[in-house]
């Protein structure tokens, strides 16, 4: 590998700017435009064999990974990104050019959106990682804690495809080097884990049409719905007919994965994590909009608990202390 200040370099070609970068990468702080007086923040790390691992997933599509879900948690609150910055722990004798693909891919997932790459920092270390930390802003934020009794709870993006992914790849069904056509009908649930798709636009829309609360999916549909029961004082009561939208949507694939997982019933699939979706509270005169998908209300009851049909629904999920790939 090259010297620390080449490498940046480098990173730097591939990287978007930002339409509200006022300084950029170079020096020892970015500077970004905040004109509605306040910014939002989030951060999160990707450590290889943990949340990715090589042999599945190409240099690219780790660094949008990255990106991906560090956006998906600015949509979460209503919000647009505005800046990212990366801090890297770089294994001995790493490749430059498997790095600068990483970081590539990175900057084609941000640049998406008006956001730019504003800085970060590298270091050695044993366990290649990506640490995240995001900012963005918003006209109005939206948080977990305002979801009211009445409410329709709706869903916005995929729910249970990148978990079937990830359990698809973790039971050895094909050759983990395989893209597109040669995965056949797995195609969907593999690309989805391997680079989420979160639904950016619709939390903005969200929040503009008076969503009352509003989360990322990314640890499971019931760990995560009872999170914002729990924030905002209230049951979610979940209807299984409505859910269905969401099972029925993914045929081919999903007969077949559920055949390979040894289950019957679709729900578990919902608790599996990795989604990025965004689940959204809307009182009853909010105008729903079209990427969000109804599959409850919030009724009476206890704190954080969610049923369906009326019953307890398994709350399950992802736990970054206890899971992993192995």
């Amino acid at each position: 590998m090259s010297s620390e200040g080449r490498l940046i370099a480098r990173m730097r070609e591939v990287l978007p700017e930002g339409t509200r970068t006022m300084l950029g990468s170079g020096d020892d702080c970015a500077l970004l435009e905040a004109p509605e007086g306040s910014f939002l923040v989030t951060a999160d790390a990707l450590v290889e064999g943990r949340h990715f691992r090589r042999d599945w997933s190409t240099p690219g599509e780790i660094g949008a990974r990255a990106a991906a879900q560090n956006l998906a948690d600015i949509a979460a609150c209503g919000g647009r990104a505005s800046g990212l910055v990366v801090a890297m722990v770089i294994p001995p004798g790493s490749d430059e050019d498997w790095l600068i693909e990483v970081v590539s891919g990175f900057g084609s997932e941000v640049a998406k959106t008006d956001a730019g790459v504003v800085g970060g920092d590298i270091t050695g270390g044993e366990d290649f990682t990506l640490a995240v930390t995001a900012f963005g802003y918003a006209t109005r934020v939206v948080t977990r804690s305002g979801g009211q009794v009445g409410d329709t709870v709706a869903l916005a993006g995929d729910v249970g495809v990148s978990g079937v992914g990830l359990g698809l790849l973790q039971r050895g069904l094909f050759d983990p080097q395989a893209r597109g056509a040669a995965l056949g009908v797995f195609e969907y649930p593999v690309s989805t884990y391997r680079v989420p798709k979160p639904p950016l636009n619709a939390g903005p829309r969200a929040a503009v049409a008076g969503a009352s609360a509003m989360m990322d999916i990314s640890d499971g549909l019931g760990l995560d719905l009872s999170r914002l029961g729990k924030a905002s004082g209230v049951c979610v009561s979940l209807q299984s007919d409505l859910l269905t939208q969401f099972v029925s949507a993914h045929e081919p694939w999903l007969d077949l994965a559920l055949e390979a997982f040894g289950m019957d019933d679709p729900m578990p699939l919902f608790n599996l994590g990795e989604d990025h979706c965004l689940v959204a509270t809307f009182p009853p005169r909010a105008p729903i909009p079209e990427e969000f998908v109804p599959i409850g209300t919030i009724a009476p009851g206890t704190s954080g608990l969610v049923v369906l049909d009326g019953e307890p629904f398994e709350i399950g999920g992802w736990d970054h202390l206890a899971n992993g790939f192995e």
